[in-house]
């Protein structure tokens, strides 16, 4: 890796040094720093039309006593929504069932069979979360069985969705553009049973699994979804980390969301339907038995997506976007591999499968810069697609794969070259506890900023220990002590004579001890 050391004397900003001279090396968008710098401390909620409506169409139903089915999605975002709106419509007393369908069985969003399934067996009200503003099909069938359905969503609308109320991000005040799914459920759970710390915490839990920009209310609803799993909220969550361990944003996208997203993934060996439960309740006995389960169920799927994704990383061409397909593979874990070979290749991905009845199905992940979803909208023959910018889900046909294979070659992307990144060279006198401290508070950070990247220069050395994972340094700078960790997935060479150590700084706590940690990137 080359670095790109940044020398740089002045902080333009009201914050401490450490932070402003960050902030200045990370991105030219003076706009989004002051959004992050000026971000709202509460939660508001939105007064959109579209919210108010859904609200007084679930009342009536409870005038009426109709019954309503929540219709969810089976990954984080769509799990979570589904748990907000079950515990809403159970609190304002509305009868109420929910069903998320399977992800290979069934597939994506609303489907005609569950609608079918919903008119035998009562419900009149149908009330997609994270989902539906594609599912033409099944709104049509709706409409011939006279079933109502309101769509709240937040996914990409191509075109006018056939139903008299959709709550949306688009349709919604601008502090709200940037929510997930379970965001959109939480404005209509907060005018049905007012504001609830756990349903917060479900939101803010979704918006970072769904990988939302984290600016305007999105930003606060995650940073209140930290605050409140730190204060005990959500017990079955705390669950998903052993115990001792801090949360923060980084032990949710790295330990709780991929532990949540496991069930989904992994649809052949557990009903995704028990997460939402498992959410839900109070019963410390069922969640302790349910969160061992789903440890087991997501080291599984993290064993089967290793496995894969060193056998697919080995078809890897130098695309402008790869398309990597394997007709053995669990559909379930296509977008882990996107990810994680995006991640490698610095380029967008797109890992396909082959499911039944001749359907080639899978998931793509990009890199800040390149909207995934525009660059391939255009291709007339998907059976299914949809996502956003940074993720999308798509299925074709095994007779047009093909051409699918060559419409992805003949896309013309910027190139991009690699650079080298940039890094901050600390002056001592800007680490302090409480710089670090602030530091932390400029996340969930933005994809689309340059990594907050440090480099420490002739530090006073104390100590070297070597661990199996490993390998630790201790050290002082202006006073301060620092731990800094080099683990040993990142394939570079123990050094004690090291004296230039690049990473990024967090306070890490554990067991009620708190000190500055450096994540090592590179040493000499």
């Amino acid at each position: 890796m080359m670095w790109n050391k940044q020398k740089i004397e002045y902080n333009p900003y009201p914050v401490e040094n450490l932070v402003g001279k960050l902030l200045s090396m990370v991105t030219e968008d003076e706009t989004k720093i002051q959004e992050v710098l000026s971000a709202p401390r509460e939660i508001v909620y939105s007064k959109a039309d579209c919210v108010l409506k859904c609200v007084e169409r679930l009342k009536m139903a409870k005038e009426k006593q109709e019954k309503v089915l929540i219709a969810g999605d089976y990954d984080c975002d769509g799990v979570c929504s589904t748990g907000i709106m079950k515990y809403s419509l159970d609190q304002y007393g509305i009868k109420n069932g929910y069903y998320i369908p399977g992800r290979v069985k069934e597939g994506y969003g609303l489907q005609v069979h569950t609608v079918e399934l919903a008119k035998e067996k009562g419900y009149s009200l149908i009330l997609t979360v994270d989902n539906g503003v594609k599912a033409f099909p099944a709104l049509e069938k709706a409409k011939e069985l006279g079933i109502e359905v309101i769509v709240t969503d937040h996914h990409q609308i191509e075109e006018p969705v056939p139903v008299d109320i959709l709550v949306h991000p688009t349709f919604m005040e601008k502090e709200y553009r940037y929510f997930s799914g379970a965001g959109v459920a939480l404005e209509i759970s907060y005018y049905l049973i007012g504001e609830v710390k756990e349903m917060i915490a479900l939101a803010g839990v979704a918006a970072l699994g769904d990988v939302m920009p984290p600016f305007a209310q999105t930003r606060t609803l995650i940073q209140k979804a930290v605050q409140y799993l730190q204060e005990g909220c959500v017990p079955a969550l705390q669950k998903l980390v052993s115990k001792g361990s801090q949360i923060d944003v980084q032990t949710l996208q790295f330990t709780i969301i991929p532990k949540l997203n496991s069930l989904g993934r992994m649809s052949h060996l557990a009903n995704v339907n028990q997460l939402v439960k498992y959410l839900l309740t109070k019963n410390e006995e069922a969640q302790n038995k349910m969160a061992k389960q789903i440890d087991q169920i997501n080291q599984e799927r993290k064993k089967a997506s290793q496995l894969k994704a060193k056998e697919l990383e080995n078809k890897v061409q130098g695309k402008a976007i790869e398309v990597l397909y394997d007709p053995d593979l669990l559909e379930g874990i296509c977008g882990q591999i996107a990810g994680r070979i995006t991640n490698q290749i610095k380029r967008p991905c797109l890992v396909l499968t082959k499911t039944d009845g001749d359907i080639i199905k899978g998931s793509g992940r990009s890199v800040p810069g390149v909207n995934l979803f525009e660059a391939l909208k255009d291709f007339a023959f998907f059976e299914s697609f949809g996502g956003h910018e940074q993720a999308c889900g798509l299925s074709v046909s095994e007779e047009n794969f093909s051409a699918f294979q060559t419409y992805v070659a003949n896309l013309q992307l910027e190139s991009q070259e690699d650079k080298g990144k940039d890094v901050l060279v600390l002056e001592p006198e800007d680490l302090s506890f409480k710089a670090v401290q602030a530091l932390m508070n400029l996340e969930p950070y933005p994809s689309e900023w340059k990594e907050p990247l440090i480099c420490i220069e002739k530090p006073d050395f104390i100590e070297f220990k070597a661990y199996s994972s490993m390998q630790k340094y201790s050290f002082k700078v202006n006073g301060e002590k620092v731990e800094a960790i080099l683990y040993a997935n990142k394939g570079i060479q123990a050094n004690l004579q090291a004296s230039h150590f690049i990473g990024t700084l967090s306070i890490n706590s554990f067991r009620n001890q708190e000190k500055i940690q450096m994540v090592i990137e590179d040493l000499w």
